[in-house]
C-alpha cells in the first residue's frame, strides 16, 4: 500500500506531533499514507510547508489541514516530553511501571444486548483471574447520546498523568446499541462513526460521555476503539475497526487529549475481515492481537515499533485452533511472571476465557480450566483491563459502589 505520488519518509524530520499535519480525507483506502509519511506529489502537489514549534506543518491556507491557530492550542502541544519512559506508566504493559506498585486490576466491560446491557460496567480483581462486580453488578456509566449505548470500553492511563491540564484517565467506547433493534447489518454499514469518551482524575468520578467523529469518510461503523501511548511520537495512538468498501479493517489516528485527532490512516488489513485489535507493549516491542472476523479466531503479530508496515505474524497453534472468540484483551500479571490473554466466547455465549503464558514470543498459551478462574456474577463482554494501585483500588471500592 502506498499513497499517490512519491512518498517522502520523514525519517530525519520525525514529527513530535503527528496530528499537526492533517491529511485530506480519501475515499480510496489505498490513498491513505502510512503513519510517519506524507505525500508530496500526486494529488497533494505543491503543498506549502512551514515550521512551528519544531513540527512540520502545512500553511493556514490549505483546505483540510490544520491552521496555525490550532497549532498553538495548548491542549495539543503543552504536554511534557516523555524522555524517560520509566517515569510514565503505560496501561497494561508492565513497561514504565517502576515508580508504581500495582495491587489489582479494573475491568471495564458491557454485559450483552439485553436492556441496559450495552452500558459501562466495572469489576475489580486482585489477581486478574477472580473478579468482583462493582456497583452491585449495575452500570457505572451510561451513554444517552448518539446510539444511546456503549460497548467495548477501553481504559487508558494518561502518559502525562494530568500534568498538562488534561485528564489522568480516559475511557473510550463504541457508540452502538444492538438492543435498539436496528440489527447488525445497519450496525456495520450505517452505524456511528463516533467514539464515546469519558474523562476522570480518580477512576471513581467521570465526566462524559462526549462523542468524537474519527471514522474515515464512508465508513459504516467505528468499533472497539483502543489506545496505546506511542513514545516515538509522544502521542496516543487510537485504533478501531471500520467497515469500508464492504471490508472490515483497522484504522488509527493520533491524539494528545481525546478531543483533537489526526486524520485516520489504515493500520491493519488482512485478506480476511479483521476487527477487535488490542496491543501490549513489552521490553522487546509490541504484540497485537486481532480477531479474524472471517474465521472467528485470534491472530497475532509483532513489531518493535507501532508503524503499521513493520508488524509481522506470530504463529500460534493455540489461538488458531480456538474458534468462536472475539474481544481479545491482554495484560501482564503484577504479582508473578507471565501474561494473561482473555477472549470472549461469543459463539457459545459463555463470556470471557483466560489464557496464560510466560513467553509471548512463542505465541502459545495455556487455556485455563473453569476451576482456575471466576469472572464474577455478570457475564463479561468485550472490555478493557487496567492495572491499578492500592490507592486506586480504594477509590474505586469506596466511590464505585459496593462490591458484589
Amino acid at each position: 500500500m502506498e499513497a499517490p505520488g512519491r512518498i517522502f519518509q520523514l525519517s530525519f524530520l520525525r514529527m513530535k506531533f503527528p496530528f499537526l499535519v492533517r491529511a485530506p480525507k480519501r475515499r480510496d483506502r489505498n490513498k491513505f499514507p502510512l503513519a510517519g509519511q506524507i505525500a508530496i506529489n500526486g494529488d497533494w502537489n505543491n503543498k506549502k510547508r512551514s515550521r512551528n514549534g519544531g513540527a512540520m506543518c502545512l500553511s493556514d491556507t490549505e483546505k483540510g489541514f490544520q491552521t496555525q491557530k490550532r497549532l498553538n492550542n495548548p491542549s495539543l502541544i503543552g504536554a511534557p516530553k516523555c524522555k524517560d519512559r520509566n517515569k510514565f506508566p503505560l496501561a497494561g504493559t508492565g513497561i514504565g511501571d517502576k515508580n508504581m506498585t500495582y495491587t489489582g486490576y479494573l475491568f471495564a466491560h458491557f454485559i450483552g444486548e439485553q436492556k441496559d446491557g450495552e452500558q459501562i460496567y466495572f469489576s475489580l480483581s486482585r489477581d486478574g483471574l477472580h473478579w468482583q462486580d462493582l456497583n452491585g453488578g449495575k452500570p457505572v456509566l451510561r451513554s444517552e447520546i448518539g446510539e444511546q449505548g456503549a460497548r467495548d470500553p477501553f481504559l487508558i492511563r494518561s502518559p502525562w498523568e494530568g500534568r498538562d491540564g488534561s485528564a489522568k484517565y480516559y475511557l473510550i467506547a463504541t457508540d452502538l446499541r444492538i438492543e435498539a433493534g436496528k440489527g447488525w447489518e445497519a450496525a456495520q454499514y450505517a452505524g456511528s462513526r463516533d467514539i464515546l469518551v469519558w474523562e476522570s482524575d480518580n477512576l471513581a468520578e467521570w465526566k462524559g460521555p462526549a462523542a468524537h467523529t474519527i471514522g474515515v469518510e464512508g465508513a459504516g461503523c467505528v468499533w472497539a476503539p483502543e489506545a496505546i501511548y506511542d513514545e516515538a511520537e509522544d502521542a496516543i495512538l487510537v485504533f478501531w475497526a471500520s467497515m469500508v468498501e464492504k471490508k472490515q479493517r483497522i484504522y488509527a489516528a493520533y491524539t494528545k487529549d481525546f478531543h483533537e485527532f489526526t486524520e485516520p490512516f489504515l493500520f491493519l488489513e488482512k485478506e480476511n475481515h479483521v476487527i477487535d485489535s488490542t496491543i501490549i507493549r513489552t521490553e522487546e516491542g509490541y504484540y497485537r492481537y486481532t480477531k479474524d472476523e472471517t474465521t472467528k479466531n485470534i491472530c497475532v503479530d509483532f513489531s518493535k515499533t507501532l508503524r503499521p508496515e513493520e508488524f509481522t505474524e506470530v504463529k500460534s497453534e493455540t489461538l488458531s485452533c480456538l474458534h468462536g472468540v472475539e474481544g481479545p484483551e491482554i495484560f501482564k500479571f503484577h504479582d508473578r511472571e507471565g501474561w494473561c490473554l482473555i477472549v470472549d466466547r461469543f459463539a457459545a455465549h459463555k463470556g470471557y476465557l483466560p489464557l496464560v503464558t510466560e513467553n509471548l514470543a512463542s505465541g502459545e498459551f495455556r487455556i485455563l480450566k473453569d476451576s482456575e478462574f471466576d469472572m464474577g456474577a455478570t457475564k463479561k463482554r468485550h472490555g478493557g483491563i487496567l492495572p491499578i494501585t492500592e490507592e486506586e483500588w480504594e477509590s474505586l471500592a469506596q466511590g464505585g459502589g459496593e462490591l458484589e
